[in-house]
């Protein structure tokens, strides 16, 4: 039967004791596929989003111009942007779920990685995202830290995270922003241009955001999966 022990430690430790020390500390390969997919399908529906609402735009500047009736069928071509802006906030809390979950793991993968290294609980990174003002920093410099203490130490400021964050919080920002400006604006008619630049503006921020955050999750993956390789040479040795 082979043996395990901690490198230069001189403390002999059976597999079974090193298998349950590192249980459920790696992220599941399933978990970290799933976010990336809903990552990719709302990236899609920003997309998708976008094109419903330039003809939105389009139809409430020409309804207040009074080129259009209510009866026109522009109006039911409206009502589906409303239909497809249902299914766009049922992705949108779906796959925040599933981040939150993934990120929730992949913060203690990287307590197991380098013990001592991260100053917050698990339970803090995902509570960070719910603190009033907080969420504007306190999250980045939970998955700064988490990516720190994955892998190598000469990675201080990943830009990859960074460059996600930043386009998140503007287009998450600019997209309350835009939603006050289109309904002030709709009752003008010439607010047509207006809605295309702040909608094309907000869709492409949160599309971009969401392909750096597929990138960003597979990135650490890997990170933390060659982190977790080198642990496991620094244990296994045969007997």
């Amino acid at each position: 039967m082979g043996t395990v022990r901690r490198g230069g430690e001189g403390v002999v430790v059976s597999p079974l004791v090193v298998a349950v020390r590192r249980q459920g500390a790696v992220v599941p390969e399933w978990l970290g596929a799933a976010v990336r997919v809903l990552l990719g399908l709302e990236a899609v529906m920003c997309l998708v989003r976008l094109g419903f609402d330039v003809l939105e735009g389009e139809l409430w500047a020409q309804a207040a111009a009074g080129r259009v009736s209510d009866t026109d069928p522009g109006v039911r071509r409206m009502l589906a942007s409303w239909s497809t802006g249902t299914a766009d906030n049922a992705l949108f809390f779906l796959t925040a779920a599933v981040f939150i979950a993934w990120l929730y793991r992949a913060h203690r993968a990287a307590q197991s990685i380098a013990p001592g290294r991260l100053t917050n609980s698990p339970g803090w990174t995902i509570a960070s995202w719910f603190v009033p003002l907080g969420s504007l920093w306190m999250p980045y410099q939970s998955v700064r830290d988490i990516w720190q203490a994955s892998g190598p130490t000469d990675d201080k400021r990943p830009r990859l995270v960074l460059a996600w964050w930043l386009l998140f919080t503007v287009a998450r920002w600019s997209g309350l922003l835009t939603g006050g400006l289109a309904t002030a604006l709709r009752t003008d008619p010439g607010a047509e241009v207006g809605l295309y630049v702040f909608f094309g503006v907000r869709s492409v921020m949160e599309a971009t955001a969401a392909v750096l955050a597929v990138v960003m999750v597979r990135r650490l993956m890997k990170r933390q999966g060659q982190a977790e390789q080198v642990l496991d040479d620094e244990w296994a040795v045969p007997a």
